[in-house]
């Protein structure tokens, strides 16, 4: 939030915001893989540096940063809480590095999760260029980095997939949900209950989820910065389906390797009489 807020006060323009966002994106990954954060990738790294980025005359560069370090210490006293006294409490020590990732592979995080967002951010800004009716190309840099955090390759392209449809559907439910006028504490209340639905759903079926959390952001987004509701969810769709095609190519070009990487990197911690073992047994 701090960067996007030093971004908006600068009055960078929409490539600029996307390259920076893009960075901020790879460096906020390979931070989660690093220490084990959750959730891993970086989709909260880039929807909070490029939405507040684009923002014109939005809030002063100290009164964001404040708001950011207040709303993640509320965050971390809250977990620190589940993690002590909660129903999910494990034994284990708190801020305990659980990445066992290589320099390599780090790299590796870092050029994926900046390449994805960059090209769909661009792509992104084409798409507004030739029509105009589209906005906020930076869901597309969400949609792109959304299938790099899956575990492994074809649960990369199915996560990308899962976006593009979710979206669709959940596009159709905001339509319905912003067909009605509403005052904005019920817009409040929906907030509330889509952000609940999305929680209790994103680890179960990640489309499913989207049925709560495209209205959820859109609902957020008519909170900040009404707007037409069908050039809404047209750029939210189109956006969406840019951005997760980008991120698809990433992950059929960019992790060809990663497989054979992560072999040679276990058989050089074996050692070489392991290597050939394996070698001779495979």
């Amino acid at each position: 939030m701090a960067v996007g807020a030093v971004l908006a006060a600068l009055g960078a323009d929409v490539w600029a915001l996307t390259a920076v966002t893009a960075l901020v994106s790879g460096a906020g990954a390979v931070t989660a893989a690093r220490f084990g954060l959750k959730p891993s990738g970086s989709i909260f790294f880039i929807f909070a540096t490029a939405a507040v980025g684009s923002v014109p005359h939005g809030a002063p560069v100290w009164l964001a940063a404040r708001s950011a370090a207040a709303a993640a210490g509320f965050c971390i006293l809250l977990g620190t809480g589940a993690h002590l006294l909660g129903e999910g409490r494990i034994h284990e020590p708190l801020g305990r590095l659980t990445s066992n990732l290589t320099a390599r592979e780090l790299a590796g995080q870092f050029g994926r999760f900046t390449a994805a967002p960059l090209l769909g951010g661009a792509l992104g800004i084409a798409a507004t260029q030739l029509l105009p009716g589209l906005s906020h190309s930076y869901w597309a840099m969400v949609a792109a980095a959304a299938p790099i955090s899956a575990p492994h390759r074809s649960a990369r392209v199915i996560r990308g997939l899962h976006r593009i449809v979710g979206t669709l559907a959940g596009v159709a439910v905001t339509a319905l949900l912003l067909a009605f006028p509403a005052q904005p504490w019920q817009l409040v209340l929906d907030v509330i209950v889509l952000q609940f639905a999305a929680e209790v759903l994103v680890t179960r079926n990640y489309a499913l989820a989207l049925l709560f959390i495209t209205p959820l952001a859109l609902t957020m987004t008519q909170l900040g910065s009404p707007q037409p509701v069908g050039g809404l969810v047209a750029s939210r769709a189109a956006e969406t389906a840019i951005g997760a095609a980008a991120g698809i190519a990433v992950v059929l070009l960019g992790f060809r390797t990663e497989g054979r990487e992560r072999r040679r990197a276990r058989e050089a911690a074996r050692g070489p009489g392991h290597s050939a073992q394996g070698d001779r047994h495979g």
